[in-house]
Order: structure tokens, then sequence, then C-alpha cells
């Protein structure tokens, strides 16, 4: 289990914000998770920063609502994340579009907290 990252969901109602929830319950401690409900989705985003910045956690995750991880997602994201050089701010998952059948970038957003106030 997860303790070194926020996650934070951005939610406009979606109907599979629970399955959201639990699939990401499942990778880390309850207490690093929150449910963010703004708009415009700027407000979201900024919502997002403060929380992680906050929470000061090495990681923080933003994750739509509407996006089911698998499992051990965030983990394989944090270690990929990890391999790269200092300076990258951002790491972006992928996503199965089930309208392109495919896999295409997308989806969760993985930061490096320290670098959120930038």
């Amino acid at each position: 289990m997860l303790n070194n990252v926020t996650v934070v969901i951005r939610s406009v109602g979606e109907r599979t914000q629970n399955a959201c929830y639990n699939a990401i319950a499942e990778q880390v401690v309850k207490e690093n998770i929150f449910i963010v409900n703004k708009t415009p989705f700027s407000e979201a985003v900024r919502e997002n920063f403060k929380i992680g910045i906050r929470q000061n956690q090495p990681w923080t995750l933003s994750v739509d609502a509407d996006l089911i991880l698998t499992e051990n997602a965030i983990h394989l994201m944090i270690e990929a994340f990890s391999k790269l050089e200092d300076h990258y701010f951002m790491y972006q998952g992928w996503v199965y579009d089930k309208f392109f059948n495919g896999f295409r970038t997308g989806g969760p957003h993985l930061y490096k907290t320290h670098l959120l106030k930038k």
C-alpha cells in the first residue's frame, strides 16, 4: 500500500466516481485520497495542486473520476517517473480508449509535488 503519494480525484458527478475511488484505495492509503468537485476545470486543477502542496508527499496524482486504474498502476507510474531526469514536472499515464479500441496517452497525471508551486 503506497503512502508516499497524494491522489486527487476530480469529479463532476460521474457515475464511475466510486469505482475510481475503490481502485485507487486498493493501491494508496485512504487518508491520502481526496475528491474535488469544482468547476470550471481550472478551479479543480488549482484545488488539486493546493491539496498536493498541503499534503507534502513526494508525489501528487490527479485522476478524473471517469478513469478506473488497473491494479498496481500507481506504483508503475511512480516507478517510470522516477527513472526520468530531475527536470520533468509531470508524467502522464496511458488509457485504453474503448471508442478507438486501443491505448493512447492520457488519463492520470503524476506530479513531483515539490514543483507544484512553480
